[in-house]
C-alpha cells in the first residue's frame, strides 16, 4: 500500500515529519529524529547511540555512529568525556568511509585498521594523505554540513530524541526500565558541541565556512 499510495499508504509514503503532521499524537509512537526514522538499534540503554542518533546528519541513523557495542563492553565506568570522544570518532571515520566510497563492515566487521584506508586512497588517486589529514577532512565536511543545517533553520532543539526514548522503557530483557534522562542528554550534548568548536546552541563559529573556500 505504501509504493502504490492505496489507502493509508498515501499517507505513510511521506515519512515520519507528514504523518505526525497529519496525526500529532503519532509523535509519541514514531521514532524519528529530524523527521527521519530511526535504524533498528534501540538508543535507551546507551547514552553514547543516543547522542550519536541526536546529532546525526542523517537523522537517527547508525551508519553514522554506532557506539551502542562499545559502551555495553565499557560498562558503568565510561566517562562522558569518553561517550562523546567515540561519537565524535565514529562520525568522522564512518563519514569518511562514504566520501571514499569504500565499505565500512571490514572495519566494523572484521576488525581492519582505519589505517589501511589513507593507503586505499593513495593508491586510487596517487595522492599521499595522512589517516589523520584525512579524518580532518572528514570533520570539516561534518562542519559543512552542521552549517548548511543551521543555516536552514536547525538548531540545538532538533538534536533531540523520540519521546519513547525519555518516557517508555523497555518492559522486559536486560534494560528493563531504562530511559535516557534529559538533563543527563543536555549536558552531554553541551559537552558535544564544546568538543566540535560549536556554540550551545550547536552552531558552528562565524567564519567556519571560510576553510571551504580554497
Amino acid at each position: 500500500k505504501i509504493a502504490r499510495r492505496h489507502g493509508i499508504g498515501d499517507v505513510l509514503a511521506n515519512g515520519a515529519r507528514r504523518i505526525i503532521e497529519k496525526w500529532p499524537e503519532m509523535d509519541k509512537v514514531i521514532l524519528h529524529v529530524k523527521g527521519l526514522e530511526q535504524s533498528a538499534y534501540d538508543s535507551r540503554p546507551s547514552m553514547s547511540m543516543a547522542l550519536a542518533y541526536a546529532t546525526s546528519d542523517i537523522g537517527a541513523h547508525h551508519t553514522r555512529a554506532w557506539t551502542i557495542a562499545r559502551e555495553i563492553e565499557q560498562g558503568q565506568n565510561w566517562s562522558d568525556d569518553d561517550k562523546v570522544d567515540i561519537v565524535i570518532y565514529h562520525q568522522e571515520v564512518r563519514s569518511l568511509f562514504d566520501m571514499l566510497g569504500v565499505c565500512r563492515l571490514p572495519w566494523v566487521e572484521l576488525g581492519l585498521s582505519e589505517r589501511h584506508y589513507q593507503n586505499f586512497y593513495k593508491y586510487v588517486t596517487g595522492n599521499e594523505a595522512s589517516l589523520e589529514e584525512l579524518l580532518e577532512r572528514s570533520n570539516d565536511v561534518y562542519d559543512l554540513t552542521r552549517l548548511t543545517n543551521t543555516r536552514l533553520g536547525a538548531s540545538r532543539q532538533d538534536d533531540s530524541l523520540p519521546y519513547k526514548v525519555w518516557a517508555k522503557p523497555p518492559l522486559t530483557g536486560p534494560t528493563a526500565g531504562r530511559v535516557i534522562d534529559q538533563e543527563d542528554f543536555s549536558r552531554l550534548l553541551s559537552l558535544y558541541y564544546q568538543r566540535r568548536g560549536w556554540d550551545e546552541d550547536g552552531i558552528p563559529p562565524a567564519g567556519a565556512e571560510k576553510k571551504f573556500e580554497d
